[in-house]
């Protein structure tokens, strides 16, 4: 194996899509493999000059080290990338290793890129099974996302896919993922029915309309004029009947789609191939189907697939946040908070609520991790604006999450239904000598918060001596302002003579679309005395230090500073909203 084929790293060594890039005589090539002589080519008209064409070719007769050739090549594509645009860098990096080199030898990129798809496009579709499934996502995918399908091989569009129905499943709490199914049942009724051989797709435009919209609410056959004829003999009796025999000449389907009457037409134009045509409803006073027809073509083709499910009651409005504490060994532990209005529950005979909640969590590509259900009985004050507080804490290693989370209230057939995007990013373990910069959990706005008692500290609420009953609304009454406090906790704080120094400012800030201002600020300067490196710095701070401080009905943002007061470099952030409204 020739020198420059057998180097690893290399972006240019390319076994390439036939290119039909024609050898330059005019550079000396004699002993080279055909592969050597398509990379030259590809570096001349990514901008190599005659000289470094030259000393390329001696380099790989002379059985140069890989290296050597290497920072050559580099060089040549350093200075090509330079020339790019920021969106072609991208395009760039976004290739195959060997597709790069052609990529930037190309003199009309845009032009490159499109025939590259139509490669992945046809290869595709070589098959059945792949020219099914192309043409069945292309009526649900956005075009960016179906470029990204194609360009994979056959093991990432496996995973591709699963990351995708994951992220549009109606019901993440679920196993079942009822829009995935719907979609394969629509695609298999697409063939079953409305399969034609004319074409590039495997079905006429009924099986688009079909994957898109779903089952019309009306479905009219039209017919051609009847042929009739008289049979006069069968076997050996004679009969004086006659038979009608019907052709069908087109469709017309119809459909409400949000609120409007939407009519779409078939015709039979090719044999065995129904297009779909300008409506013509009959009335001559209808003239124009053409511009109607126009109109509702496009938005047909900017709608992608539609599916709307139906969870079974009205819906249940709750609050909700996800907070994420880290713990030890690279893992976080993530608490699900939810607040649930008891006015929207209903009671039975005893005063007494019953709900089934239920929680999954799962990873970028769809696995399910956790999956928790619980049923909860509880009786719950005649109180105005109560929230029915819960929590659940999970343990989850860095990375990227979906967490679903379903109330369901069996008595008033309500339900709600929420799911929400959690990254862990990773960080370096406490006992490594490379402290990353300072980091904050994100702040828990609390009701009550306070030291626990004994008997508290088997609560859910507990965290390192504290009782903390989180508020997921942010929502406080203008009588609660004085209760109002945040826990928060810290890392990668480093003690300096066996103390932990550090400084937090905290703000409110009245929050408003054309002016915010500071209404209250306090600083805080905390020391812990024999602090151990790698453990958590925490503190809880009161919203309002100042007496008499009154903040009327509205919107505030509170933002907390922690100031590492031994590096004082190291400084982190945290923002969280509220509202104050009356009772």
């Amino acid at each position: 194996m020739s020198n420059l084929r057998s180097l690893s790293k290399i972006t240019l060594i390319l076994l390439l899509l036939g290119s039909g890039c024609a050898v330059n005589h005019s550079l000396s090539k004699k002993g080279l493999t055909r592969e050597q002589k398509t990379t030259l080519n590809y570096l001349k008209k990514a901008g190599a000059t005659k000289a470094e064409l030259d000393t390329l070719s001696i380099l790989l007769k002379a059985d140069t080290s890989p290296a050597k050739i290497q920072k050559k090549i580099d060089l040549i594509i350093r200075r090509s990338l330079s020339r790019l645009s920021l969106e072609q860098k991208a395009v760039y990096y976004s290739l195959r290793e060997e597709e790069r080199l052609e990529y930037l030898a190309a003199p009309d990129k845009e032009r490159w890129i499109k025939k590259r798809e139509d490669r992945s496009v046809k290869k595709l579709c070589s098959t059945r099974e792949g020219k099914t499934q192309y043409y069945a996502l292309k009526n649900l995918l956005s075009k960016e996302d179906l470029k990204d399908f194609v360009k994979k091989d056959s093991t990432e569009r496996v995973e591709w896919l699963k990351s995708f129905w994951a992220k549009s499943d109606p019901t993440p709490t679920t196993e079942r993922n009822e829009w995935e199914e719907e979609f394969n049942r629509r695609v298999r009724h697409a063939l079953e029915n409305f399969h034609s051989t004319f074409g590039q797709k495997p079905w006429d435009d009924r099986g688009d309309v079909y994957i898109k919209l779903g089952p019309p609410d009306e479905r009219r056959l039209s017919v051609e004029n009847p042929s009739k004829f008289r049979i006069e003999r069968i076997g050996d009796s004679v009969y004086d009947t006659e038979r009608e025999y019907y052709k069908t000449a087109g469709e017309t389907w119809y459909y409400v789609i949000e609120g409007k009457d939407v009519y779409l037409q078939f015709e039979d134009l090719v044999v065995g191939y129904l297009t779909l045509v300008p409506y013509r409803s009959g009335d001559i006073r209808d003239l124009d189907y053409m511009s109607n027809f126009l109109a509702q073509n496009g938005e047909l083709g900017l709608s992608k697939a539609v599916y709307h499910h139906d969870y079974g009651g009205e819906p249940l409005d709750f609050a909700w946040e996800i907070i994420k504490f880290r713990s030890l060994n690279n893992v976080y532990e993530v608490l699900v908070n939810v607040g649930i209005p008891t006015g929207k529950l209903e009671k039975d005979s005893s005063g007494l609520v019953h709900y089934n909640q239920q929680i999954a969590i799962r990873d970028e590509k769809g696995k399910f991790i956790y999956c928790d259900s619980v049923r909860v009985c509880q009786r719950v004050p005649d109180f105005k604006n109560q929230l029915l507080i819960d929590q659940r804490g999970f343990l989850l290693t860095p990375g990227t999450y979906s967490v679903a989370l379903e109330v369901r209230d069996p008595g008033s057939k309500r339900i709600g239904l929420y799911e929400d995007e959690l990254f862990l990013p990773g960080y370096v373990s406490p006992d490594s000598l490379h402290q990353p910069n300072l980091e904050l959990s994100r702040a828990i706005l609390a009701s009550e918060a306070k030291e626990a008692q004994p008997d508290e500290e088997e609560s859910k609420f507990f965290l390192n001596g504290y009782l903390i009953i989180p508020n997921p609304s942010h929502i406080f009454l203008v009588e609660q302002e004085p209760k109002i406090k945040a826990y928060f906790e810290i890392y990668n704080l480093l003690p300096k003579d066996d103390s932990l120094r550090f400084a937090t400012i905290s703000q409110i800030i009245k929050y408003v679309s054309k002016d915010s201002a500071v209404v209250s600020s306090d600083t805080t300067v905390t020391i812990h005395p024999g602090f151990v490196p790698g453990t958590v710095a925490y503190q809880i701070i009161p919203l309002i230090n100042s007496p008499g401080l009154y903040l009327e009905p509205g919107d505030y943002l509170w933002r907390i500073d922690v100031i590492d007061l031994n590096l004082p470099n190291k400084i982190e952030s945290i923002v969280n909203k509220l509202k104050i409204v009356k009772d």
